[in-house]
């Protein structure tokens, strides 16, 4: 749930990873459109769905509504606790949706870098991090690898993987 370089980063970056058959898909709400929003929420098990909540200031008035609403859905589902593990949430520090985290029960917040403008906070932790937790939280687990010596297990000392670090305004000179 975003707007604009909130919503459009993790759809780009979903767009170059892809989707493994199995792993969880990804839906990008960035209106609010009534169609669309019953749309996806038609598509979608609210106690099956992870909800990423992105707003660097935290006061875009289109995310709030579009969390609330759906914060609301998984609260008549699931119960209020219950509910707040369905949401993980990308946000300034003290900005109002960091401040609400503690009373609807976020899973987890990520806290933006204030200094990274808007337009750039999409290579920031801002948009990634929530990215990278959800594919190692969400994503199915390694499998093993055929090799010329048989299927190597993903515990193995031997199996190899494609391994990545993504790093950004850690260089504070």
């Amino acid at each position: 749930l975003g707007m604009g370089g909130s919503s459009l980063a993790p759809e780009v970056i979903a767009s170059i990873v892809g989707r493994d058959g199995g792993s969880p898909n990804l839906r990008v709400l960035d209106s609010t459109d009534p169609d669309q929003i019953r749309s996806v929420e038609n598509a979608i098990d609210i106690a099956r769905t992870l909800f990423v909540v992105a707003s660097k200031s935290g006061t875009t008035l289109e995310v709030n509504l579009l969390n609330q609403y759906f914060h609301q859905r998984a609260v008549e589902r699931l119960g209020g606790v219950d509910a707040g593990r369905r949401f993980v949430l990308t946000t300034d520090p003290g900005s109002k949706l960091y401040q609400a985290a503690e009373k609807d029960h976020v899973r987890e917040v990520f806290a933006g870098v204030p200094s990274v403008g808007g337009r750039f906070s999409a290579l920031s932790n801002f948009g990634l991090e929530p990215f990278l937790y959800a594919l190692t939280e969400l994503a199915p687990p390694p499998r093993g690898r055929d090799s010329d010596h048989g299927v190597i297990p993903p515990e193995s000392v031997n199996f190899s993987g494609f391994v990545f670090k993504i790093q950004a305004n850690m260089n504070k000179r």
